[in-house]
């Protein structure tokens, strides 16, 4: 027997997205997850890789009508996941290209270096890169804290 929906959480702009897909008509509701008008994704709480992976497991799904949680209806589902991929990818090495220019930041310096997001979602960048490791902070408190590239 044919599944009549697919449901399962994803990551995005929040850990705890449910996003719900319905095969026989190829229609994913896909939530908070893709923000077809925003030229950035809309980070807050979310985590990049972890958003990044939830949008690889998508392109695996034939999806014919995309649905967002906010925003236009995309032409070309595929063609919007891999634009939200990309952008997320841009973000996360951005944030790390401006950390090597520098021995050691606090959050308010990357902030004036990096042009392309600010804020929360900077800062859930950053901290998404400081849970993996990839970023050392001097104290739990990220935003007021020394960072620096883990060597």
């Amino acid at each position: 027997m044919e599944a009549r929906r697919s449901k399962f959480h994803i990551s995005g702009h929040t850990e705890d997205l449910v996003t719900v897909y319905l095969p026989k008509e190829k229609i994913l509701f896909a939530s908070d997850s893709i923000y077809p008008t925003k030229t950035m994704p809309v980070l807050f709480m979310g985590d990049t890789d972890d958003w990044i992976r939830s949008l690889r497991e998508l392109l695996n799904l034939d999806i014919k009508v995309l649905l967002p949680g906010h925003g236009l209806i995309p032409e070309n589902p595929r063609d919007e996941i891999k634009r939200h991929i990309e952008k997320l990818t841009y973000v996360k090495n951005g944030v790390i290209e401006t950390l090597k220019s520098e021995r050691s930041m606090i959050f308010s310096q990357i902030e004036k270096n990096v042009d392309f997001l600010k804020g929360r979602d900077l800062l859930a960048v950053v901290r998404a890169l400081v849970k993996r490791g990839i970023v050392e902070a001097d104290s739990e408190d990220v935003e007021n804290a020394g960072l620096k590239l883990r060597e």
